[in-house]
């Protein structure tokens, strides 16, 4: 993936494969090898009309932190002062920049314009502070630009040396290079690629020909291919023309991302003989089509418009390049355009608003607690796959720091209140005082879905408070500070001081083998070893960790005693605990004397003596004594993939409990307290692993029980001083509770989803006061449950339905062209807030037809060609009416909620389907037909 060439002093993390380079050109030819006879006109032009741009971020900004860094830019008219350079060396926020010529004058830079979404911006200089240059000014001729075009490429090495380089244009249609998911990317364009020969060039440098005319402006660089990758000029030229006329640039936008596609590729989106046959007699610099990529949620094209649509025309005018349909748009920005595609052998026209792009630019900015926020960018919003409006969080500052809150979240609610623009939050701060709770809720790029809550305290003593806006004069944000009526608090000296006030346990316990052997749910394959206790030696029962069983499918083997190894099914798992019932045939074991199980009825408690009894991956018995340090609360951050984890429970944690095997706690009267697990956590490819206790009240409740039900809510304690912020200590009448605890995250698709509130503090269940996170969850086993919460400073009762949950979640599989799909896991209403609409992608091979597509593991399938799919049978249906190498297009919905449409050929030779059932216990598969 390529980066922006941004400068050498920028805060961004240099990536594998990947480089920023910014004035200077590695590799770079010397100047004296490119000064011969045919260039040398070109580069002595060049050089004088180049200038190295020191530029200043002040502000952390959208995508961007605050930094300095240092580029190149060049004249493109001299006489208004008017220099060239890309937008993301500009910023999309304040800026503070200088230029430097070859004489080493220098000049104060205002930003002039940054495009909304190009890679490209110009500043303006006061052409009267030159006072020992004259430096001349570069024609823009996008149309010289061809493949096998001879260029170089002249920048500024660090403000120091002048760097040339030498290439020659490779292709006029490269797709717009990624910079990264939450940064700034290009679309809606293509780029010019050259096989320069190098690992790349400057930011802003002109590419110019033999004549000494710019062809294109580089823009970035890989450097394991030695390309470099450069914008075509002709948005740039619109825009100059335009400001040279005293106009600002008018971009129109349908909040669409186009994707340019060959007609190889648009015959597998269903692209007609007649379409294609028309459309091939028309001259552009790519032989294909515009198809539909991503719509703005929200926008007027999200209504009528579809992934994978294919673009025929704009107003009547035929579209095949991006230069075509931007040039229709930008002269018809505010008015009404009539948008004909073609989608399943049909052509619809729809009339759709183009809208002003320049508007959907944040022009505005708050400051306080040293935090910057603004209205989200149509650049987030892509990302975010959201609707433009909300605030965007560029810069955390102190109190949102302190509260957790990352740079990159969207703050949708405050108190409550949901924010849809910048000026409902400041109307907010002016009425905060020091001291004073926030509740936030938010949502981040990491997680996109999933609604988050802060409690922030507000301090606004250490920084001040602004509102900020562009002066689109001078291209400066003025600032005006926020003074909130009657505000009191420490007050600051110069000298940063504050002026104001301040042996026979081992009969039941077996060692457990699994072997599992592909991913299901977000559970990685392989092998997993741990201990289980046999509660039912007449059924052959045996409860385990999921941790070590964490699917039903797979091969599970026992051990007792270390003699004899014998199989095992999975009988059913506790949808919240760490929990999973195995089951083996009695007779195995008949020989060996297995007591019943005795439970400890007293809640183990610091300071207990216990005996932590196990088996090691050699099958050797393990025993430990061990102290209990605390009855501590767990909630596992969100995983990445989905996956099951614990919930809504107090495990237990020793002084010196074992950290090399796993296994069965006893008290002193050699009653059962629990289970010694492990806890696994995955998230950005890093696992990290607990062991903690497992209480013997819910395990015993699983042994008993075959049905949960599940509220849908998780809570965590919280001290009644945070809740007396909230209101608690104003209530006349507060009700009876033994402990708080606070609403952390609830399950989409049930009841609470939509009746309750994160942040929500419980005072009792049913009426009745609650202990423990365990007391919650026991209490919610019935039909319906009532909370008693505070809420918004008040005490209410949400009475809801509870949602059943199976012992099993996953009982089909089917296996289609290299992919394992299967029921959409649990684990995404739990933990992303994703509906289970479709069917989930657990697993692809390379090399197969899921592959080469790119139908990648944890994306839902919600449609293959003009058919939806809610469930298995659907999914069953539509591929069995597929023939071999039959062109499919899938409509998909990834981790982020955004869909897609993806195209995929079958192929049944190498990738026959077929359909893995769970029937009464055991897995059977059925080889699936399809058409001939």
């Amino acid at each position: 993936m390529p980066l922006p060439i941004c400068g050498i002093f920028c805060r961004t993390s240099i990536m594998s494969r990947m480089i920023l380079i910014t004035l200077g050109l590695l590799f770079a030819i010397p100047y004296g090898h490119a000064n011969n006879d045919s260039w040398s006109h070109a580069v002595d032009l060049a050089t004088r009309a180049v200038v190295s741009i020191s530029v200043d971020h002040p502000r952390a900004f959208d995508e961007n932190w605050n930094q300095s860094t240092q580029a190149t830019g060049f004249v493109v008219d001299a006489d208004r002062g008017i220099v060239l350079t890309n937008r993301h060396v500009i910023g999309p926020g304040p800026s503070v920049a200088y230029a430097t010529f070859n004489t080493k004058e220098q000049v104060t830079l205002q930003p002039l314009y940054r495009d909304p979404v190009h890679d490209f911006g110009f500043y303006k200089y006061n052409p009267e502070q030159l006072q020992h240059t004259t430096p001349p000014q570069l024609d823009l001729v996008p149309e010289q630009a061809s493949v096998g075009t001879e260029i170089r490429i002249v920048g500024n090495d660090a403000g120091e040396q002048l760097s040339i380089l030498d290439g020659t244009l490779a292709r006029l249609d490269r797709d717009a290079p990624q910079y990264g998911f939450g940064r700034y990317n290009d679309f809606n364009t293509f780029y010019l690629q050259a096989a320069s020969g190098s690992s790349g060039g400057s930011s802003g440098s002109p590419v110019v020909n033999k004549a000494g005319q710019v062809i294109a402006l580089n823009a970035g660089a890989r450097t394991r291919a030695a390309t470099s990758y450069f914008l075509p000029l002709e948005p740039v030229r619109y825009a100059l023309e335009m400001l040279q006329a005293n106009k600002t640039p008018l971009r129109g936008t349908l909040f669409t991302i186009f994707k340019a596609q060959t007609f190889a590729e648009l015959r597998k989106l269903g692209l007609s003989a007649d379409t294609e046959s028309t459309y091939r007699k028309y001259k552009s610099v790519h032989p294909g089509m515009l198809t539909v990529g991503q719509i703005l949620p929200g926008s007027a094209a999200k209504r009528v418009l579809a992934e994978g649509d294919i673009l025929l025309s704009v107003n009547q005018r035929p579209i095949t390049g991006f230069a075509e349909l931007a040039t229709v748009l930008n002269a018809q920005v505010n008015q009404t355009v009539e948008v004909c595609v073609e989608r399943a052998g049909t052509s619809p026209c729809f009339a759709l608003p183009v809208a002003d792009l320049e508007a959907a630019r944040p022009k505005s900015y708050l400051e306080f607690d040293g935090a910057l926020l603004h209205e989200l960018s149509y650049q987030q919003a892509i990302h975010f796959n959201r609707k433009l409006g909300g605030v965007y969080l560029a810069n955390p500052g102190f109190s949102l720091a302190q509260a957790g809150v990352g740079k990159g979240s969207l703050i949708t609610h405050v108190d409550e209140t949901a924010l849809e623009n910048l000026d409902q939050l400041e109307t907010q701060l002016k009425t905060w005082q020091p001291g004073q709770q926030l509740e936030l809720r938010y949502i981040t790029l990491s997680a996109n879905r999933a609604d988050r809550f802060a409690s922030v305290e507000v301090d606004l003593r250490w920084f001040s408070s602004h509102s900020c806006d562009e002066d689109s004069a001078d291209g400066v944000w003025r600032c005006e500070a926020i003074v909130s009526p009657d505000k009191t608090g420490v007050v600051i000296n110069a000298d940063g001081e504050s002026a104001g006030k301040p042996g026979k346990r081992q009969a039941g316990i077996v060692h457990v083998r699994f072997n599992m052997p592909f991913a299901i749910s977000g559970q990685e394959a392989g092998q997993n070893q741990g201990v289980g206790l046999i509660v039912d030696p007449t059924q052959g029962l045996v409860v385990t960790s999921r941790t070590v069983v964490s699917s039903p499918v797979g091969n599970i083997y026992l051990t007792l005693n270390g003699q004899v190894e014998v199989p095992a099914t999975f009988l059913r798992a506790h949808p919240s605990y760490n929990l999973v019932m195995l089951q083996y045939d009695p007779n195995a074991f008949a020989d060996t004397p297995i007591k019943p199980v005795r439970w400890s009825q007293r809640a183990a408690g610091a300071g207990d003596e216990h005996t932590i009894t196990g088996v090691d991956n050699e099958h050797k018995p393990r025993e430990q004594q061990a102290t209990v340090a605390e009855v501590e609360p767990i909630q596992f951050p969100i995983s990445a993939p989905p996956k099951f984890q614990n919930t809504n429970t107090e495990l237990l944690q020793y002084v010196n409990g074992p950290a090399d095997f796993t296994g069965v706690i006893y008290d002193r009267r050699d009653r059962v307290a629990g289970l010694w697990q492990r806890f696994v956590h995955s998230s950005s490819g890093r696992t990290r692993t607990w062991s903690r206790g497992l209480p013997a009240r819910l395990v015993q409740h699983f042994v008993e029980n075959d049905q949960w039900f599940d509220s849908g809510t998780y809570w965590f304690p919280i001290s009644k001083a945070q809740v007396n912020r909230r209101g608690l200590s104003r209530l006349d009448n507060p009700p009876e509770f033994a402990k708080l605890f606070e609403l952390t995250r609830i399950t989409a698709g049930t009841e609470a989803y939509t009746s309750m509130r994160k942040g929500d503090v419980l005072f009792q269940v049913n009426g009745s006061t609650i202990s423990s996170l365990q007391d919650i969850s026991l209490a919610a086993q019935a039909p319906d449950v009532t909370f008693t919460v505070l809420r918004n400073g008040k005490v209410i009762d949400v009475k809801l339905q509870t949602t059943p949950r199976q012992g099993v979640q996953t009982t089909d599989l089917v296996f289609w062209s290299g992919a394992v799909v299967q029921q959409v896991p649990l684990a995404l209403p739990r933990e992303r807030q994703l509906s289970q609409e479709g069917v989930y992608v657990s697993f692809y091979r390379f090399g197969s037809p899921a592959s080469r597509s790119g139908l990648l593991a944890n994306m839902r399938i919600v449609g293959i060609n003009d058919q939806a799919i809610t469930s298995i049978p659907d999914f069953i249906n539509a591929v069995e009416a597929l023939p071999d190498r039959a062109n499919v297009r899938l409509r998909v919905i990834d981790l982020n909620d955004r869909p897609r449409v993806l195209k995929l050929e079958t192929n049944y030779d190498y990738w026959p389907n077929s359909h893995l059932r769970l029937k009464e216990g055991e897995w059977q598969r059925t080889p699936l037909k399809h058409r001939p």
